[in-house]
């Protein structure tokens, strides 16, 4: 679907770039947090292959493969030190 939607924009606009951000892991479940693993490594290969620039998050909010709780407001979304983490990587595009 990502490839779907890069080619959808590039059709409109063909000298755009792309950062492509990993998906940044839940604080408490496990679960959730293989699957997005997962897809993070399908989203860093479609980059490769392409191109594109992959902004991997992780160094940001994990420590020994586990969510930083200190980055989160809840499980899910982020407080105010995961989001300037979060937007300081990505002005750098």
């Amino acid at each position: 679907q990502i490839k779907d939607t890069i080619s959808s924009v590039r059709n409109i606009n063909p000298s755009v770039k792309f950062v492509i951000s990993s998906i940044i892991p839940r604080k408490n479940d496990k679960l959730i947090n293989r699957v997005i693993c997962q897809a993070n490594k399908a989203l860093k290969k479609v980059c490769s292959e392409d191109g594109h620039h992959f902004q991997d998050n992780d160094s940001d909010f994990l420590v020994n493969n586990q969510p930083i709780p200190s980055m989160y407001y809840d499980h899910i979304r982020l407080n105010r030190a995961g989001t300037y983490a979060f937007g300081t990587q990505l002005k750098h595009y």
